[in-house]
């Protein structure tokens, strides 16, 4: 009985385990907060759109982040080695042009200005 308990238990956690998303490390490439909750995260060569729903309010383009960036749904990430928030990962995988649209529609309500010296271009 012990050992069918013992089997059991290292079923659940193997099937747990394998069912965890990946922690990804991005860099925060857009965001307006405290002002506009939605925000934007470089992973790799490809941009991860997140929406905030509790813990660290306030965070800053270049903040690193540690969590699950390239994985949909709802998920805890660290921010800068140190502060948890919160956050729904809306969408992955996306290319620059559309988290700029995405973005910009979302915190600013208006086209970004995409000419090259405009700030927003010096994220390729």
């Amino acid at each position: 009985m012990v050992r069918v308990a013992w089997l059991l238990s290292a079923l659940l956690a193997a099937a747990t385990c394998a069912a965890s998303p990946e922690t990804t490390r991005g860099e925060v490439a857009l965001t307006d907060s405290p002002f506009c909750e939605f925000f934007v995260v470089r992973t790799g060569t490809s941009f991860s759109l997140l929406d905030w729903r509790g813990g660290l309010y306030v965070i800053s383009e270049g903040d690193l982040v540690d969590g699950p960036l390239t994985t949909v749904g709802l998920h805890v990430f660290v921010f800068n080695s140190s502060d948890e928030m919160k956050a729904r990962v809306e969408d992955v995988d996306i290319n620059l042009a559309t988290a700029q649209r995405v973005y910009f529609s979302r915190c600013h309500h208006k086209t970004p200005d995409l000419a090259p010296g405009s700030g927003v271009a010096a994220l390729k």
